[in-house]
């Protein structure tokens, strides 16, 4: 009896002494920039948009063993603050890089993207996926290349 009490008296002084902690990325609630996309409290017209001049691109013969890059430049077309979540290649040969703060509406940035071509040979594709406060929540990028021996 004694030892439910002393466990019930835990649990709730646990409870009791957190405090919320608000996160904040350049000044802006993380909370307010990632949001479900499917609640109604932003329309579509108020939204983030991630938009990029080209979403694939070709870097035409390339010699086994070369590392080559390219970078994908975009602008926020949208009315809301842009904030990229994450960017991830489809396979380890591919390295992307990205801007990690808020990009407010009319700025851009950058996605860079390193691939390493060893051990691979022939027509290789490589997809980059970006996950955003954006609708949709995802876009894609595509970097190609014919490695020769």
């Amino acid at each position: 009896m004694v030892f439910n009490v002393l466990v019930a008296v835990a649990l709730l002084s646990c409870q009791s002494g957190e405090q919320e902690r608000i996160q904040t990325l350049d000044g802006a609630r993380i909370s307010d920039l990632v949001r479900n996309q499917g609640d109604n409290e932003l329309s579509a017209d108020a939204m983030p948009k991630l938009t990029f001049e080209h979403s694939t691109h070709h870097f035409d013969s390339i010699p086994a063993g070369s590392i080559v890059d390219h970078t994908f430049s975009f602008v926020n077309s949208g009315k809301g603050p842009l904030l990229i979540t994450s960017v991830k290649s489809s396979c380890g040969c591919t390295v992307p890089t990205w801007p990690r703060g808020v990009i407010q509406a009319g700025d851009g940035g950058d996605i860079a993207v390193s691939f390493d071509s060893k051990n691979r040979s022939g027509f290789v594709s490589k997809d980059i996926r970006i996950l955003a406060n954006t609708n949709p929540a995802e876009t894609m990028l595509t970097i190609k290349a014919y490695v020769t021996n």
